[in-house]
């Protein structure tokens, strides 16, 4: 497997799950804030409400139709980067 073909695969069990989680959790799509054309394969983001907080998770184009059960909302990202996510994790599931 190509180095490509290896990140294809781990996001698309990543997206799995996440489809997964998304509708147990009843999660929302929001458009991206942004306007970088380098990122316009990535248009849609995943928010999952927490009770600590919001997760976000980019959303490839390709992979859109597995999130079709989230409903569309404004963006209201809060700023939160990949580190405060691991942290809302950890402490929604007390690891």
């Amino acid at each position: 497997m190509t180095k490509d073909e290896e990140l294809e695969y781990a996001f698309r069990q990543r997206d799995e799950l996440l489809t997964l989680v998304a509708h147990e959790w009843g999660a929302v799509l929001m458009l991206r804030k942004d306007d970088d054309p380098s990122d316009a394969d990535w248009p849609m983001i995943l928010c999952i409400e927490l009770h600590t907080g919001k997760l976000y998770y980019h959303i490839h184009k390709s992979r859109l139709h597995m999130f079709k059960h989230c409903g569309v909302v404004p963006n209201d990202w809060d700023g939160s980067d990949p580190d405060e996510r691991t942290r809302r994790i950890a402490e929604e599931t007390l690891w």
